[in-house]
């Protein structure tokens, strides 16, 4: 019994050696410095355009901007749809987007009033207006659609109204001109900027 047991580990032995030795071969094969493309590729400037890869845990549930209630579909949206304001890229504050500037504030800071960039065109070359600034934020407030984000804009007059069904528009977005929208607040708020970015 006792050879056998002497036999067994010194096979076990052979092959842990064994292990050892081919795992260090492997490893001798390979270089840990970047090759010469590699190390071009690096070192040149950033560039517009191209091809972005990455991965993702889950699968957006929605590309409707009107559901973004998830993390995998906020990331997606957030790199095809524009909002009136964004955050800049240092993520330390709100510059304009589809705005031409940040929005006049007024009314004991209960209004908000944006004017728009203009030649901007949807997918299907239609003019982007105030319009649409209005249709976006009724659609977000219309319990038919059941947006996620409904109640983040619950600061607008209105909006509360027309999720509960007692309007059918927000009466506090209104078309002030082609190009120019304003917002009415039912109090001041410091985050309302927050959530139009």
């Amino acid at each position: 019994m006792d050879k056998l047991k002497a036999k067994r580990s010194a096979l076990i032995k052979m092959l842990v050696v064994s292990l050892v030795i081919v795992t260090a071969l492997i490893g001798c094969g390979q270089s840990n410095t970047l090759s010469s493309q590699q190390s071009a590729d690096s070192n040149r400037a950033p560039q517009k355009g191209g091809v972005f890869k990455t991965w993702m845990q889950d699968d957006p549930r929605s590309l409707d901007p009107a559901h973004c209630g998830d993390i995998p579909s906020w990331d997606i949206q957030m790199n095809i749809y524009d909002g009136l304001l964004k955050w800049d890229k240092s993520g330390q504050k709100i510059i304009p987007d589809l705005a031409v500037a940040m929005p006049t504030v007024s009314n004991g800071g209960l209004t908000y009033t944006f004017r728009l960039r203009q030649g901007i065109k949807f997918q299907n070359g239609d003019p982007f207006t105030a319009d649409d600034v209005v249709y976006s934020i009724n659609r977000l407030a219309s319990k038919s659609i059941a947006s996620e984000g409904e109640s983040y804009y619950s600061m607008i007059k209105g909006m509360d109204d027309v999720f509960n069904g007692r309007a059918t528009t927000v009466s506090g977005v209104v078309k002030k001109g082609e190009y120019t929208v304003e917002f009415d607040l039912n109090q001041p708020t410091r985050t309302f900027l927050d959530h139009k970015a």
